[in-house]
């Protein structure tokens, strides 16, 4: 079971401090507490240094999803392999189709790019966990707010009515300035 140390921005987990930032989530926007088959995050680390934090985004979200959203995202860069460093984990054996086999290589992201993997690790923890942390769950409202106005800004620019026009501008307006209406006295 996992702890959370708002003060300290540490996950606990079978006595290990995981220490995590506002800069660690990947997408905030998913958090989700109400679906409980939604309601979980992969805590991505390297050698328990945390790279990213990632929500699940639907239902069926796996471990897989989680890494390569987290690679796309580019979390994980600092693990990235060049076509130079990845001849240092050839195994020295090669496939049936002749090509090299490597050891500590995962491969990630949209690009299926090389990453180191030897240090990498992952836990799950409920969603609900950081809940309890202000900071973070300003960051998923301020994420979540910037979505809905990108959103309506889509929907504006397809509407030919004047007046709704004006209105979804004035919402777009709202969210984008913490729910403070300008322009009203």
């Amino acid at each position: 079971m996992a702890k959370l140390d708002v003060s300290a921005r540490t996950i606990q987990v079978n006595n290990f401090d995981f220490h995590y930032s506002a800069e660690d989530f990947v997408n905030p926007e998913s958090f989700d507490s109400k679906d409980r088959r939604m309601n979980r995050a992969w805590v991505i680390h390297n050698s328990g240094s945390v790279l990213a934090i990632v929500f699940a985004e639907y239902y069926a979200y796996s471990d897989q999803d989680a890494l390569d959203e987290a690679c796309d995202s580019g979390k994980l860069d600092s693990l990235q392999v060049s076509d130079v460093e990845l001849k240092d984990y050839e195994t020295g054996e090669h496939s049936p189709d002749g090509f090299p086999e490597y050891e500590g290589i995962i491969h990630l992201g949209n690009a299926s790019e090389p990453f180191d993997s030897q240090g990498l690790d992952y836990f799950t923890v409920s969603a609900d966990t950081f809940r309890l942390d202000p900071v973070i769950m300003a960051v998923i409202e301020n994420q979540s707010r910037e979505q809905a106005a990108e959103d309506l800004q889509d929907c504006a620019t397809e509407t030919e009515d004047v007046d709704g026009y004006k209105q979804v501008w004035r919402v777009i307006d709202y969210l984008r300035n913490d729910g403070v209406e300008h322009g009203k006295a």
